[in-house]
């Protein structure tokens, strides 16, 4: 599936927002590759469980995979985060960046969740220093790792959600007389390829031609501002059709164009909910399964001890009811080594000429004999 697109975060986040401001953070679970859990609550809503996975999701969720055994980003985090409570939830700006202001006894704190690039979460204290990272990396102009100071990525997207018209044509004029207009125009309309092309194509315009008059940036301008307005009362759809599976916040021209089976969903987290689960519950089944060939083998190697332990105790079981039938013997020789302690094995053979002797170690006080031969 695609990665989750800048206006689509807009949304996760503004749906929310009335779940989780207000309350605190009860758990935090790391599931594995790059996917997390979160469990919310709040007097307002009660219990909201959030699906993570970088690049791809932050929603609600009705699922509640098995997590992994607690790494050290897990432990750190929740030593951190779990009694928070939730002060705010926003994204930063147009970016693929959410933010989660976090409160607690022991000071402010935002856990920024980065869902571009490799994807990262980062727990940032009240002074921006970096406490917590899931992966420690460098770029050409920041630097994300413990004890650093967190540095937004640079921007350069020009058109807010509130932007105005005189901001989309002043973006899109821009763009004008360039080769690859989508292209060009992407780097200061942060929407999503998806959304920018419809908004191409529904001001009839090539996505991979050129903008080559007012008009036609005109036409563009208008365009994006329904789609703004659209974007505020998103009405989530998936597609599907022969080589098509995909999702988006509003009717998609092309996919209409292509006759897809749509399904619409009463909101973002509910869509991703749904389109995540075979996947996550394939990782469960997965884990469930190592799970089980663990207990399998752990039980298989108990077998193996308790059978061994049978065969030595009846070993120890035949040894002690030959000592007993031997025990006078046995008592004579330990008689004569106490009167002749410096006895010689030849000696002590020679005392005892009818039984089998196999060794003598004066040091360790210790006679070897064969009985019941």
């Amino acid at each position: 599936m695609r990665e989750i697109t800048s206006v689509e975060i807009h949304v996760l986040v503004d749906e929310l927002r009335e779940r989780i401001e207000g309350g605190f953070v009860r758990k935090f679970y790391e599931i594995g590759n790059g996917a997390f859990r979160f469990q919310f609550y709040s007097s307002a809503s009660g219990n909201t469980t959030v699906y993570c996975k970088l690049l791809f999701a932050f929603n609600e969720t009705r699922f509640a995979e098995a997590a992994e055994e607690p790494t050290a980003f897990a432990m750190g985090m929740r030593k951190h985060i779990e009694g928070a409570a939730v002060t705010g939830i926003a994204q930063h700006g147009t970016d693929r960046i959410i933010i989660l202001g976090l409160s607690s006894k022991s000071g402010r704190r935002s856990l920024i969740i980065e869902m571009f690039g490799k994807g990262n979460m980062v727990l940032v204290d009240g002074n921006g220093t970096i406490e917590q990272c899931y992966l420690a990396v460098s770029f050409r102009d920041r630097k994300i790792a413990p004890r650093a100071q967190y540095n937004f990525p640079k921007s350069t997207a020009t058109v807010a959600w509130n932007s105005g018209e005189s901001e989309v044509i002043g973006a899109v004029r821009e763009a004008m007389g360039k080769r690859k207009a989508m292209a060009e125009l992407s780097k200061r309309i942060n929407v999503g390829p998806l959304y920018l092309e419809d908004v191409f194509n529904r001001a009839g315009i090539d996505p991979k031609g050129e903008i080559s008059s007012e008009a036609e940036a005109a036409a563009l301008a208008r365009e994006f501002m329904a789609f703004l307005r659209r974007a505020e009362a998103p009405r989530p759809r998936t597609y599907a059709t022969d080589g098509v599976c995909d999702y988006a916040i509003m009717p998609i021209r092309k996919y209409e164009g292509m006759k897809a089976v749509e399904k619409g969903y009463a909101s973002l987290s509910a869509l991703l909910d749904d389109v995540y689960a075979v996947e996550r519950v394939s990782i469960a089944d997965g884990s469930r399964a190592r799970k089980l060939e663990a207990l399998s083998a752990n039980i298989r190697k108990q077998e193996e001890l308790a059978l061994q332990l049978k065969r030595d105790s009846e070993g120890y079981l035949s040894a002690g009811h030959s000592i007993l039938e031997h025990m006078s013997v046995v008592n004579g020789v330990i008689s004569y080594m106490k009167s002749n302690r410096r006895a010689t094995l030849g000696e002590l053979k020679a005392a005892f000429p009818n039984i089998k002797i196999t060794g003598l170690d004066l040091k360790e006080k210790r006679v070897l004999i064969s009985l019941g031969e």
